[in-house]
């Protein structure tokens, strides 16, 4: 297996699980993100990444998760804990292009880190 691939067990996928992550959870925020996080009873660090309609067009919106999935693929073997993770992209993110956009979630999971 690759150390990098992105699983289905690296992944918030069930409504109930996203429910559980805001109960208990620890939030962060930057201009562009929300990052809401807490401790997991699993083995890895899970992500699920939230960015409604309000955003933009489905193209715009599939940019963003792509990228927020790239970032959080490299920044997983370095971190520390087991981690749930929600990112919440707020509207101003589509305006961002890509290598800005990289540096904003490198700082939103810099945020995670720091609070761990």
């Amino acid at each position: 297996m690759r150390p990098h691939a992105y699983l289905k067990e690296h992944r918030l996928r069930k409504r109930h699980e996203y429910t559980r992550l805001r109960q208990g959870a620890r939030k962060r925020e930057n201009p562009y993100f929300i990052i809401v996080f807490a401790q997991n009873t699993g083995e890895t660090n899970r992500l699920g990444i939230t960015v409604t309609r309000k955003t933009g067009k489905a193209t715009r919106r599939n940019r963003i998760k792509r990228l927020a999935r790239e970032v959080f693929r490299k920044w997983r073997p370095r971190s520390r804990g087991h981690l749930d993770i929600n990112i919440i992209a707020k509207h101003r993110a589509v305006l961002l292009g890509n290598p800005e956009l990289f540096r904003a979630l490198e700082h939103a999971f810099g945020l995670v880190e720091k609070e761990n």
